[in-house]
């Protein structure tokens, strides 16, 4: 070589080139920290962020069964379900042995009202894992869905035989257990649930809300209510103290009231009792009796026995007689309902009906409610009628036929507090508007 010198220098140059070219050019993300990321995001809720992620992963490495598999929860906990079914049948073809693809599509079923399509998914996994405890949690929530509550504990028992460290056959005991009225059976199984899982938001939400049904068996709620009318008399002001005690497991609950109301610049009062003692399976009566000494506006005695029963899954149909016995006049009503629990609502229907020839009429009204929880929802209501909503004063039963909005919100708040508030508009047909607005907050322990 003429000069070895000049090869020498063009190699050092050559080398410093690549290794500037190494440094700062920019290295390819790292699939597992983004994997972690993306995984994160999921947990946080983060919908839209982790759809993101997932396409733009996706359109570099189609086939990446890990990013497709967060891209279908992430399309199903934002509600679109359609898109992760697509994902998830995609998947679900290229491995039809993939147990946690049939069963997130099962949850899906579930959460759509397919319960045959979630059903027979949970049972392949079955078949496939003989065992597998998200498949029976998954049977025992649509049992408990269709308020078949024997089958729903049997499944979560089997859960708890099988793995006794997981939360999910104690939780969903704890629900059948709260929902047959055995509140202590309830507390201990929430109680395991929080020791195995305290983290679990969903469980915290339980354990601070539904548990207080379990936990607590004394109670103590102060309503003040206030109606306005638009014709301009008085306002009608009412208040309402209520006592919840402890009894005997076949009497379900013991309720004492007091009422006090002034209306017209006249004071009534009328003490109460209210009971719900438990029948037969899937059945309860509700019995309400009144006393007022003066009788200025409550009657002066009042009987309502009500008939709650199931006979098809998810549903409740009551009847019953309501007698009150004004000093002026008595009256009799029957009363009815039919409730349908759906999901995270429940709709109802109820009318009442008063059968005197001189004052045949029927009155109905419509609410649907939406739970967080066993105790917390929001709730609409409309009705028609002659007060299509409650009697509870000879004015109530004397209003003129009318239309009625509702709506309200009842909560709990760290497992003793309970807060109700009720709003409600009325309007009778050729009268005035009568508007009402009710507080009530309340202590159980």
């Amino acid at each position: 070589m003429k000069n070895p010198g000049s090869w020498a220098a063009f190699l050092l140059i050559a080398v410093l080139l690549c290794s500037s070219q190494g440094l700062f050019a920019q290295a390819p993300p790292n699939r597992d920290l983004l994997l972690q990321k993306t995984t994160d995001d999921l947990y946080a809720r983060k919908y839209d962020a982790v759809i993101s992620i997932c396409l733009k992963q996706l359109t570099a490495v189609p086939n990446d069964y890990e990013f497709r598999f967060l891209l279908a929860q992430a399309y199903a906990y934002s509600d679109r379900w359609d898109k992760a079914l697509d994902v998830l049948e995609a998947l679900r073809i290229e491995n039809p042995k993939n147990t946690d693809v049939l069963i997130f599509q099962s949850r899906i079923r579930f959460w759509q009202k397919e319960y045959e399509k979630a059903e027979a998914g949970w049972n392949l996994v079955l078949q496939i894992r003989p065992g597998d405890i998200e498949a029976l949690t998954g049977l025992g929530d649509m049992a408990f869905a269709r308020s078949d509550l024997t089958m729903a504990l049997t499944l979560y028992q089997q859960i708890i035989q099988a793995d006794p460290e997981s939360p999910a056959g104690y939780y969903g005991s704890s629900r059948v257990y709260q929902a047959q009225g055995e509140f202590q059976k309830a507390r201990a199984a929430l109680r395991k649930v929080m020791i195995l899982d305290p983290k679990n938001p969903d469980y915290r939400n339980a354990w601070n809300t539904a548990g207080a049904r379990a936990i607590n068996q004394f109670g103590f709620r102060y309503q003040y209510r206030v109606e306005r009318f638009s014709d301009g008399r008085p306002d009608y002001l009412n208040n309402q103290l209520l006592f919840q005690f402890r009894v005997p497991k076949f009497m379900g609950s013991l309720i004492a009231k007091f009422n006090h109301t002034r209306r017209f610049g006249r004071n009534d009062t009328q003490y109460g009792l209210e009971i719900y003692p438990k029948l037969w399976k899937k059945s309860y009566a509700y019995i309400d009796l009144g006393y007022s000494p003066r009788a200025v506006h409550y009657p002066r005695t009042s009987f309502l026995g009500e008939l709650f029963f199931s006979f098809i899954p998810a549903t409740e149909v009551s009847l019953g007689y309501w007698q009150m016995n004004f000093p002026a006049e008595k009256v009799g009503l029957i009363v009815g309902s039919f409730g349908y629990y759906f999901g995270n609502y429940y709709a109802v229907f109820r009318g009442t009906y008063n059968p005197d020839p001189e004052k045949r009429s029927f009155s109905w009204t419509g609410i649907l409610k939406r739970f967080f929880a066993d105790q917390n929802y929001l709730y609409v209501g409309y009705g028609r009628g002659a007060r299509p909503y409650e009697i509870m004063t000879i004015q109530d039963y004397l209003i003129r036929p009318s239309w009625q909005f509702m709506a309200g919100i009842a909560w709990h708040f760290f497992g003793v507090i309970r807060l109700e508030v009720h709003f409600s508009t009325i309007r009778e047909e050729g009268g005035p508007r009568n508007d009402t607005l009710s507080i009530s907050p309340g202590l159980r322990w």
